[in-house]
C-alpha cells in the first residue's frame, strides 16, 4: 500500500504508571477508524502500567487495520526518551510491525483529541490533569489544523493532584475513585477552606507542597499509594485519613463538598481569565479534570463561553486518538475530520452472537420491542449490547443498563441488586433531544457524551425521580438517533409520555464495561439483571 494511503496508529499506555492504555487509528482521509481500550479486553480496569497488547491482538485478528497501512505509530510521552526506542521494539517483537514512532507532548495529545474532534474552526483549548510529560495542563489556541500553545502548566499547579489528594483523605483511590468523591459532595456542606491546599491567582494555580508529596516521590507509583505527607491541613486537625473499609461519615461528605466547591470556584475564575485574555467564545476542554461533570455543568451555565466541547475520551484513553490526529494534521497540513460518533469500538455481527449463545446452551428469543417496553414498565432492569462499543468511560447506549426512571426506588434497586456499589452514587438519564429543554436547564456544553451535570426542572423531578440526584441535578445524555437505545426510548415515550430512561454502564462494580458477548452473558448471570438484549436476541431469567 502506498504511503499516501497509509494512516496513523495511535497508542497509549506502557510502563511508568500509565493508565487507560489503548489504540486508535486515523486513516488517510482524517477519519477515526476505531478506538480500542485495553481494559475492555484484559478486564483490568484502568490497566495501570500495561501495554495495549490485547487491544492490538484483537484489532489485527479482526482486520480493523493491517501493518502495511501504518505510516506512523504515534503516542504521548515525548519527554521520556527511553520510550522512543521501547515502543518500536515492542511493536516489532510482538507484532512484527516496523514503523517510525512519533511521540508528542502529553498535553498536546489531550488538546488534539478535543479540538480536532470538535467542529470548531477556532477555539480556546484548555487541558488539566495530574501530570504528563512534566506538565499538568495546557492553555492553547486551535485554529484550522494548528494548535498554538500559550503556556504549559507546571506540576505544582496540578489540579489533578489536588483532587487525588482529597480522594485519599476520605479513603478513596486517587485515580479510579475520583468520581466517587464528586458523587459524595452533594451530601455534605462546604465548611472547610481548601485554599490551604490549592490557591489560584491571575491564571495560575499553586499547590501547597507541604501537604502533597513532590512529584518525584509518587510519579510512576500505583494511585492507591499515598500522595499526602504525614503533616495534614488544618481542617484535618484531630482527624485521621479514612481507611477504605471504614464507614463514610458526615465529615467525609463535608470534605468532599468543600473540595468540589473550591474546585468549581477557582476553575470558573481560571476559565474566565483565559476567555477574556483570548476573547474566544468557543472552548475545547480535555484531560482528567474534564471528567468532573459537576464543574463542566457549572461552566456551561456560567455563559463564559457560547459553545463548549467535551470529548467522550477526555481522560488518558484519548491520548492515542489525539496523537494520531496530531500526526495527521502535521503531515497533511489540514484538520482531521471531526468526531461523528462515539461508537468506535468493537463490533459483533448477528451470526457470531447467535453462534456464541448457542454454544453455551442458553435459551433465547428474537427481539420484540413491545415486550422490552412492557418489561421497562414493570420495573425490569435491562442490559443492552448492540452495535460498536463506546469510546471513553461512559456508557452511551450500546453497552448500557437501562431502566424506567419513573419509580424513585429504581436507583436503589439498580445500586443494590446489579451494580453492587455505594448507595449515594447517582444514575444518569438519557433523553430524546427534542425533549431536553422541557426537563433540564439550558447549557453551553455538548450533552451527547454524558459529560456534564445540569439542573433538573420540576418536570424531570416529577416524571423521572430515579435519575435526579440529591442536589436536583442530573448528568444528562442526549440520545444518539442511530442506536437501538433511541428506538427503545422513542417507544417508551410513546407508551408512557416519559422521554427519559435511566442509563448506566453495563458492568459490575470494579470492572470495565463489557466488551464481548461472553462478557455480557457473564455479567448478566452475575447480577440481578432481568433481561439481556444481544443485538437481535433476548435472554431472560
Amino acid at each position: 500500500m502506498s504511503s499516501t494511503k497509509a494512516g496513523y496508529l495511535g497508542v497509549s499506555g506502557g510502563p511508568r504508571g500509565t493508565h487507560e492504555p489503548g489504540i486508535a487509528f486515523v486513516d488517510s482521509s482524517g477519519n477515526i477508524r476505531f478506538v480500542f481500550e485495553e481494559e475492555k479486553f484484559n478486564r483490568y480496569k484502568t490497566s495501570i502500567s500495561c501495554f495495549p497488547t490485547q487491544a492490538l491482538d484483537f484489532a489485527l485478528k479482526h482486520k480493523y487495520f493491517c501493518d502495511e497501512e501504518v505510516k506512523f505509530i504515534t503516542g504521548s510521552g515525548a519527554s521520556y526518551e527511553d520510550m522512543h526506542k521501547r515502543w518500536p521494539l515492542y511493536f516489532q517483537h510482538n507484532f512484527d510491525i516496523k514503523a517510525q514512532y512519533r511521540p508528542f507532548h502529553h498535553q498536546l495529545c489531550h488538546a488534539a483529541s478535543a479540538f480536532y474532534s470538535s467542529r470548531f474552526k477556532k477555539s480556546l483549548i484548555i487541558t488539566l490533569d495530574g501530570v504528563g510529560d512534566k506538565s499538568s495542563g495546557l492553555i492553547a489556541i486551535g485554529e484550522d489544523y494548528r494548535i498554538k500553545p500559550i503556556r504549559f502548566l507546571n506540576t505544582d499547579e496540578s489540579v489533578g493532584f489536588y483532587w487525588a489528594y482529597i480522594c485519599q483523605l476520605i479513603g478513596y483511590d486517587g485515580l479510579e475513585d475520583a468520581y466517587k468523591t464528586m458523587g459524595l459532595a452533594p451530601y455534605g456542606k462546604a465548611i472547610y477552606d481548601m485554599s490551604e491546599i490549592l490557591k489560584y491567582k491571575k491564571g495560575f494555580f499553586k499547590l501547597n507542597t507541604t501537604y502533597i508529596r513532590n512529584k518525584y516521590d509518587f510519579i510512576s507509583k500505583h494511585p492507591a499509594e499515598p500522595v499526602y505527607y504525614e503533616k495534614l491541613p488544618s481542617f484535618m486537625k484531630n482527624k485521621k485519613t479514612r481507611i477504605r473499609s471504614q464507614e463514610i461519615e458526615q465529615d467525609h461528605k463535608d470534605i468532599a463538598c468543600s473540595a468540589q466547591n473550591h474546585l468549581t470556584n477557582i476553575l470558573i475564575k481560571f476559565f474566565k481569565y483565559y476567555q477574556e485574555k483570548t476573547d474566544l467564545d468557543n472552548l475545547c476542554f480535555s484531560g482528567g479534570v474534564a471528567l468532573n461533570s459537576h464543574f463542566n455543568g457549572t461552566l456551561g451555565m456560567s455563559k463564559i463561553f457560547k459553545n463548549i466541547y467535551l470529548p467522550p475520551f477526555a481522560g488518558d484513553s484519548g491520548l492515542a486518538i489525539g496523537s494520531a490526529q496530531l500526526a495527521y494534521a502535521l503531515d497533511k497540513k489540514k484538520k482531521p475530520k471531526p468526531l461523528v460518533s462515539p461508537f468506535l469500538g468493537s463490533n459483533y455481527d448477528k451470526e457470531s452472537i447467535q453462534k456464541y449463545i448457542e454454544s453455551v446452551g442458553i435459551n433465547y428469543c428474537n427481539l420484540n420491542l413491545q415486550e422490552i417496553i412492557e418489561a421497562l414498565e414493570s420495573n425490569k432492569v435491562i442490559a443492552l449490547f448492540s452495535g460498536r462499543s463506546e469510546a471513553g468511560p461512559r456508557a452511551l447506549g450500546n453497552r448500557s443498563i437501562i431502566a424506567s426512571p419513573r419509580n424513585s426506588i429504581m436507583k436503589d434497586i439498580v445500586n443494590s441488586k446489579i451494580k453492587f456499589r455505594e448507595s449515594y452514587r447517582p444514575f444518569a438519564p438519557v433523553i430524546l433531544e427534542e425533549k431536553y429543554l422541557e426537563y433540564f436547564e439550558a447549557n453551553s456544553c455538548n450533552l451527547n457524551y454524558m459529560t456534564s451535570v445540569v439542573k433538573a426542572k420540576s418536570k424531570a423531578i416529577a416524571k423521572a425521580p430515579a435519575i435526579v440526584h440529591f442536589d436536583k441535578t442530573s448528568r444528562v445524555q442526549i440520545c444518539d438517533k442511530d442506536t437501538l437505545l433511541h428506538s427503545i426510548l422513542m417507544a417508551f415515550y410513546q407508551k408512557t409520555d416519559c422521554p427519559i430512561l435511566l442509563n448506566t454502564s453495563f458492568n459490575l462494580k470494579g470492572e470495565p464495561n463489557v466488551e464481548s458477548p461472553k462478557d455480557a452473558i457473564r455479567t448478566f448471570y452475575s447480577s440481578g439483571l432481568d433481561i439481556l438484549v444481544l443485538q437481535n436476541y433476548v435472554i431472560s431469567k
